[in-house]
């Protein structure tokens, strides 16, 4: 399964007067969740609700910017090597400890997931 902990993505708003960082804004409320191996979990909202949000932050899929700020712990419940986790036992399980942070694959096919509208050419297809 899944886990994440206080998972939240906040953006830095510019000051206009002196075009710096001053306040932050939430684009995601930091939340907590579990999902089983094998359960299907679906993600229902309005539009603008952060569904996107969060699925990006899950996936490490964020847009890279100084201004976007990633937080919290997300994390596989299998076996972790010891360099993954500073050299402790792999035959631990990785929800049964405690992280500062961890940010999955994408590259390696641990998390993927279909975007709502997908970014094909109709006439291609």
């Amino acid at each position: 399964g899944i886990r994440w902990k206080n998972l939240s993505v906040a953006m830095k708003k510019k000051s206009k007067k002196q075009q710096q960082h001053s306040d932050r804004v939430l684009l995601l409320h930091p939340s907590t969740h579990h999902v089983e191996n094998g359960s299907i979990c679906g993600i229902l909202g309005p539009s603008g609700a952060g569904k996107s949000t969060l699925l990006a932050a899950l996936s490490s899929t964020t847009l890279k910017s100084s201004r976007l700020q990633v937080s919290g712990a997300v994390w596989m419940d299998e076996e972790v090597t010891g360099s993954e986790e500073s050299g402790r036992s792999k035959s631990s399980k990785a929800g049964d400890k405690a992280m500062d942070k961890a940010h999955l694959s994408t590259r390696n096919g641990e998390v993927a997931f279909l975007h709502q509208s997908d970014a094909f050419f109709s006439m291609l297809t």
